[in-house]
């Protein structure tokens, strides 16, 4: 199962007395896992995911024991994946390993079924530990589903009932910012036991894209007066440069969307081949730099 969503975030700014809105997209993705076999594996890689201009984004799940697809049934009525493949497996520590192949942001994944045997605080319980990067918080399904436990970089069941000697819970493990690879290892008590890992989100950004004219007509009929980008999408901190023949700057800006009227201090440019170039971020905080030529006609 594969489906986004879109959000939007706004930023504000003004030049002279005008006010514009630059609005930037980011794509959450998420994933069940009705792609994964139901032959056990201990490597798999996902189907490309794709969502408006963000590029091609897989990940690949590697394993110290043996794992395969399974079909949850209530209350996550989900295609999840379980490891080890088979409950009687005595593995009682496994190494797992998710690389993405560019980096993701805000990476949320559900573990289910961790279990608490009888009293939480002597007897064996699953857990989930080793993690890196550590989770920055834990979120409850809600309902009547036992939340999980965030303590340092470990995962355990939380027990609401005190009485239950098989309790499970469930939740999502949720990370901010930028990664590329998760890894954690899962602690059995011993055999019958097995974790779920029932879905992922992520958001991907939008490569940075950046489009200039190569004519500019700066003659006040309305149409092209502006040297300004055509295409303008998660460009951030631009610091954008205009030079004549000579090499010399005779414009320079640091607005968050930057153009130029032809002039410099307060003259008009002479027709000809000018220069430009920026300087800019992106979603993940690189340092970039475009440059090209144009004509300025009048």
């Amino acid at each position: 199962m594969i489906s986004f969503k879109i959000k939007e975030m706004k930023y504000l700014f003004s030049i002279g007395s005008l006010f514009f809105i630059f609005t930037s997209k980011s794509q959450t993705l998420f994933t069940g896992f009705s792609w994964l076999s139901s032959s056990p594996s201990t490597f798999v890689t996902s189907p490309n995911y794709s969502v408006g201009t963000c590029s091609d984004i897989n990940f690949s799940i590697t394993a110290t024991e043996d794992f395969k697809m399974v079909n949850n049934g209530s209350p996550y009525n989900n295609n999840g994946l379980i490891i080890p493949s088979s409950m009687s497996n005595p593995s009682s520590a496994i190494d797992i390993t998710i690389n993405f192949n560019e980096p993701v942001n805000n990476l949320r994944v559900r573990f289910i079924d961790l279990d608490e045997n009888g009293n939480p605080f002597s007897d064996p319980e699953e857990t989930i530990s080793n993690i890196y990067p550590a989770p920055i918080s834990v979120t409850s399904l809600g309902g009547m589903i036992n939340p999980i436990f965030l303590n340092g970089d470990e995962i355990s069941p939380f027990d609401n009932d005190m009485n239950n000697d098989n309790n499970n819970a469930s939740g999502w493990a949720n990370w901010q910012g930028s990664l590329s690879q998760l890894s954690f290892r899962y602690n059995r008590p011993g055999q019958l036991y097995g974790l779920i890992i029932d879905s992922i989100y992520f958001d991907c950004f939008s490569s940075s894209q950046l489009e200039m004219p190569n004519v500019f007509s700066p003659n006040e009929d309305g149409p092209n007066d502006l040297f300004e980008p055509i295409l303008f999408n998660q460009i951030f901190s631009p610091h954008f440069l205009i030079l004549n023949r000579w090499g010399n700057v005779i414009y320079e800006s640091l607005n968050v969307f930057p153009s130029w009227n032809g002039e410099f201090n307060g003259k008009h440019c002479t027709d000809g081949i000018y220069f430009w170039r920026m300087d800019f971020g992106d979603n993940y905080s690189t340092k970039n730099s475009k440059h090209g030529f144009f004509h300025l006609i009048r």
